[in-house]
């Protein structure tokens, strides 16, 4: 009776199975049906078990002990039960299919196969005596619906997990992921592309278009899915993509699915970080700045596939941390490398010798930057010396080419930068002689197209860059600027701010939080400013990117102090040598090479401040530069002392600043203690550095340095 009724059900499932897949075009599968597809991945591993068990047992059962009555009967039920499981599952499966997020070539052969197999199923039900008495047949039958069980279960995987994921662990198709020279490699490419192959291609593919989002090509990418764009800069939680990730696991819309292996927080980082800079897929990583946390990570990431092995021993420490100063950097290229990178800071400090002074690492650095330091043509010449360098930054420097041949013998110079120099174009010939060299960058110079096309006539193996031309779809609108040049005030000040394209509109805000297009202030007038003050804003326009924040920080001075004093030892400051630059008035550009900035390291920092005659005063604030890249960190405490007289001083306050926990731009930022009004006419200022560097900083555990440009009285 119970076989009678197992065997009826399967005529009118096959039946209705046969014609979905005949009419498939012309059906819409209601939601509520769709509900139950979704229960074919869960259903389909008892048909999948039952049927490998039934195959055994046709196989390993001798014929004589098949035809049994027991055997028979036991045979005839599995047959019924495994044959109804799986044409159950195969019309959930037709349900799931209907709802578009699979298509094309896979999904086709795993629907055949998986409506093949319940049929191939029903029919050996249907013959099943027949097939008894001619046991070869039956064990052919059994054999191939194994097969083809195996089939339709490769598809089936493709579909949900991606090419090739049965045999991805022989193949070793991750590690054989081939990373390409890092001066070569692209942050989309070799970065943000192999995440989404990884943690998001396999619900997002041709066969399986989840929302109706593919990820295999840039076109399809930028094409979107049923929401649109998978990201959009204009806005704050950077679009789709991004709120996605950032929901919780438990969340049904949250990507990757909770079953699904998760993003890491350095993934999430890339492609958080890639949108923001506009999701450009052709930018290199060497075009990054190198405090960008895309280019640590890329550092990081190439460490250990394409960094270049360096046979040369280590250099030994005492000499880098001797040679390492406020007026430059000397760093690992990467965690565990003997080779070194250095990069000089300081123009008013530079010389000839600051080259000189560097021969003990001569045959450990690889990489120097010059950028912005006098360095003229004949000076290029000491740099012949360092025989492992790869990389030179001459950016914004006096070269023009003529001294470039004194280079030529460096036999591994990669990287020349030029950008922002006065460059000759008939001076560069000269590179042509470069045994190594494949990338010579020369924007903002006077080099012209015609120029560049010369240069790459005569050295072929160069590849000669003068920056960004062309058209793009959607622009990103430049930071508003700031008209009032002025830094410090007495009274009051009048900020203005402006944009060049018409129709931007400036947000702007004055309590420290990020400007937003709605709840922010519109500016249409000159902002008023009565005390110290951190202005933010932004631009915006329809149609266009929203611009990056921009900040800019306006120092009230009510009282100058009639003098200063620096107390106690110090190494030498980095570019002030007189106290007298902290109450000059003149505040320093962002930069510590500007000259205008004491710089001080390991050891805390003491100056006393005195006025002639007593002061009424309530706020004391000191000025100083957080540059994270430069291990020029924010000051573990400041204390401040007042009193009447130096012998009578009083501590006010102890302030501990805000520490970074990542790696941030550069800033100017403020310490300040408000107090009661009261007279005072000696002012003493301990700053004590950060002990060192935090373990999440790249040269973790390192000294650090506090730079201070001002002290303002109010």
């Amino acid at each position: 009776m119970i076989r009678r009724i197992l065997f009826s059900a399967l005529v009118p499932l096959n039946c209705l199975l046969v014609f979905f897949l005949l009419v498939e075009d012309r059906i819409v599968v209601p939601s509520w049906l769709q509900v139950f597809g979704r229960m074919h991945p869960l259903l389909l591993h008892f048909p999948i078990a039952l049927l490998v068990f039934v195959t055994l047992f046709i196989l390993v059962v001798p014929a004589s002990k098949l035809r049994q009555p027991v055997f028979d009967s036991l045979l005839h039920y599995l047959l019924l039960i495994v044959s109804l499981t799986a044409v159950v599952t195969a019309l959930m499966g037709f349900f799931l299919s209907n709802g578009g997020e699979y298509a094309n070539e896979v999904m086709a052969w795993h629907k055949w196969t998986g409506v093949a197999l319940p049929i191939i199923l029903f029919l050996v039900c249907i013959f099943r005596v027949w097939l008894i008495a001619n046991i070869a047949l039956l064990r052919g039958a059994a054999v191939m619906t194994s097969v083809l069980l195996v089939i339709a279960g490769h598809y089936g995987a493709t579909l949900t997990h991606g090419e090739n994921y049965v045999l991805m662990p022989v193949t070793n198709e991750d590690s054989a992921r081939k990373l390409p020279p890092f001066d070569e490699a692209l942050v989309f490419a070799d970065l943000v592309q192999p995440i989404l192959e990884d943690k998001c291609m396999s619900c997002h593919n041709t066969n399986k278009a989840k929302g109706q989002l593919i990820m295999e090509t840039k076109a399809l990418l930028l094409k979107g899915g049923r929401g649109g764009k998978p990201w959009d800069t204009s806005k704050t939680d950077l679009g789709l993509m991004m709120k996605r990730v950032h929901l919780p696991v438990e969340n049904k819309k949250h990507m990757p699915p909770a079953n699904k292996p998760q993003l890491t927080a350095d993934e999430i980082t890339v492609i958080e970080g890639w949108i923001r800079q506009g999701a450009d897929f052709e930018k290199k990583i060497i075009d990054l700045s190198t405090s960008d946390t895309l280019y640590m990570i890329a550092r990081k990431t190439f460490g250990s596939g394409s960094e270049e092995i360096y046979t040369f021993k280590e250099a030994d420490e005492s000499d880098v941390q001797q040679l390492s100063n406020p007026n430059r950097i000397i760093v690992p290229l990467a965690e565990g490398s003997p080779a070194l990178r250095v990069h000089f800071f300081n123009s008013a400090g530079f010389s000839d010798a600051s080259i000189d002074e560097l021969l003990p690492l001569k045959d450990n650095i690889v990489e120097i930057s010059l950028a912005k330091m006098p360095v003229k043509d004949d000076m290029l010449s000491k740099l012949t010396q360092f025989k492992e360098l790869r990389k030179l930054n001459l950016n914004e420097t006096q070269v023009t080419g003529s001294g470039l041949s004194a280079l030529a013998p460096l036999p591994a110079l990669k990287s020349i930068s030029l950008a922002g120099s006065p460059v000759i174009a008939g001076k560069l010939g000269d590179l042509a002689s470069f045994a190594s060299l494949k990338n010579a960058f020369l924007w903002n110079t006077s080099v012209t197209q015609q120029d560049l096309l010369q240069l790459e006539k005569e050295n072929r193996k160069a590849v000669f860059n003068l920056g960004f031309s062309g058209d793009t779809t959607v622009l990103q609108l430049t930071p508003p600027q700031y008209v009032s040049e002025k830094e410090v005030f007495g009274k009051t000040l009048p900020v203005k701010l402006r944009h060049y394209i018409n129709g931007a509109a400036i947000r702007y805000t004055v309590d420290g939080t990020e400007p937003d297009s709605v709840n922010s202030r519109l500016y249409t007038e000159a902002v008023i400013l009565d005390k110290n003050t951190m202005i933010k804003s932004k631009a915006f326009k329809k149609g266009w990117i929203a611009s990056d924040v921009v900040q800019h920080f306006y120092f009230k001075q009510t009282y100058v102090p009639d003098s200063a004093v620096l107390v106690g030892k110090h190494k030498k400051p980095d570019v002030g040598t007189t106290a007298r630059m902290l109450i000059d008035g003149e505040k320093s550009e962002i930069n510590f090479s500007s000259g205008m900035w004491l710089g001080f390291r390991d050891k805390p920092m003491e100056c006393m401040l005195y006025f002639n005659k007593p002061v009424k005063a309530s706020n004391i604030t000191v000025s100083y530069l957080m540059d994270i890249s430069a291990s020029i960190m924010p000051p573990q405490d400041v204390q401040f002392w007042v009193g009447t007289d130096e012998r009578n001083l009083k501590l006010l306050s102890t302030q501990h600043p805000r520490q970074p926990t990542e790696m941030l731009y550069r800033e100017i930022l403020p310490v300040e203690c408000n107090f009661p009004q009261m007279d005072l006419q000696v002012i003493k200022i301990i700053v004590k550095p950060l002990p060192k560097l935090p373990e999440w900083h790249q040269q973790k555990g390192g000294s650090t340095a506090f730079y201070i440009d001002e002290v303002f009285v109010n």
